[in-house]
């Protein structure tokens, strides 16, 4: 039986051990939708780049800002059909276009990751492990 003190340092832990089996997708990474986008939260297209495509995360109606509020960078956990977002000073720039300054944009070099994630979604949150993500449907 575990004493109280115990019990949240063992929740750290699992906590710890779920995020650190997620495929974390950093800056110079070499790892090889259901809802309209105007209503998406976040949309994944895969654009071409060089001789091949690379994803480009849109962000809409604040989730730039809420993923990120502080430092305005994410790194991205795929983890099954999730995308998760951890703010990280080193991580993505969240960058905006000159003409659409509202949204904001992540375009991750990570090929092989991102293609089964095309499409359009809602932003949600995991309150155990206190991170938004995104998820594809079945």
């Amino acid at each position: 039986m575990m004493n109280k003190g115990e019990q949240p340092q063992a929740m750290e832990t699992y906590k710890k051990q779920i995020l650190e089996s997620f495929n974390w997708v950093k800056k110079n990474s070499s790892k090889g939708g259901v809802y309209a986008a105007s209503k998406a939260d976040v949309s994944i297209n895969m654009i071409k780049h060089g001789e091949g495509k690379v994803a480009l995360f849109v962000l809409r109606n604040k989730t730039g800002e809420i993923i990120a509020p502080n430092f305005g960078r994410v790194q991205l956990g795929v983890k099954e059909s999730r995308v998760y977002f951890l703010e990280d000073k080193d991580g993505f720039k969240l960058s905006t276009s000159k003409g659409v300054a509202k949204n904001k944009y992540i375009r991750p070099s990570a090929k092989g990751v991102f293609e089964e994630f095309e499409g359009d979604y809602k932003l949600k949150h995991d309150d155990f492990l206190s991170l938004y993500y995104i998820e594809k449907e079945g």
